[in-house]
């Protein structure tokens, strides 16, 4: 429920703006999605014949100096990162080069090395050590849904955030799901047009800090 102004105001509205790329007879690789969602691309896809292949759940998803799990047949791939989201992230693109193997043939080895070498600037990264600090670009609800999850693996250990976003954001729903690990939040902004400024926010609880970076 991103972009609403552009791509409608309800998941059966968004899916089907992002089902314009659905090709007819290519086959189209799903994630794990919700049910509204996945009925809507479904009958898309159906409509243009096009085949679903989707997505498994990722199993035995442990987070511990770097990210391991098991998609269908491999077992403990490993990803440097502590986000454990990223597990279903993985599963999509491994799900992606299956599909394609009778014409771009790869060996389970390549698939480990391609996965441990991924890196992605801003999700989950680690910029600084004692004390731990991170950086998460995660810019919507199930973004900081998946975030807080992740942050949950670092407990009991204090949990402080730093917290900015855009004026189009649903902050509400991003506080919620952060307030599940921690209380300790403290609100600031940035250079940029759209970005959010103290009188922007309505009822804010939380300590507003205009130079998060002096502070």
């Amino acid at each position: 429920l991103e972009h609403t102004r552009y791509l409608g105001n309800t998941i059966e509205k968004i899916t089907l703006s992002k089902a314009g790329i659905v090709k007819p007879g290519i086959p189209v690789l799903l994630g794990r999605l919700n049910d509204v969602a996945f009925s809507t691309l479904k009958g898309v896809a159906d409509q243009r014949h096009s085949p679903i292949l989707q997505t498994l759940e990722p199993q035995n998803v442990v987070v511990h100096e770097g990210l391991t799990f098991d998609y269908d047949g491999y077992k403990k791939l490993t990803l440097d990162t502590l986000a454990s989201y990223q597990a279903d992230n993985a599963s999509v693109a491994i799900a992606a080069v299956e599909a394609l193997k009778k014409d771009y043939p790869f060996s389970e080895a390549d698939v480990r090395k391609g996965l441990k070498a991924m890196f992605i600037p801003g999700r989950m990264e680690i910029v600084g050590h004692d004390p731990l600090i991170i950086l998460d670009g995660g810019h919507n609800p199930h973004a900081a849904e998946a975030l807080a999850e992740a942050m949950k693996t670092f407990a009991p250990a204090p949990i402080f955030i730093i917290f900015a976003a855009f004026k189009d954001k649903n902050v509400e729903a991003m506080f919620r799901s952060l307030e599940t690990v921690t209380k300790r939040i403290v609100v600031t902004s940035f250079n940029h047009v759209r970005a959010r400024q103290r009188e922007d926010y309505e009822d804010l609880k939380y300590p507003y800090i205009e130079d998060c970076p002096r502070f």
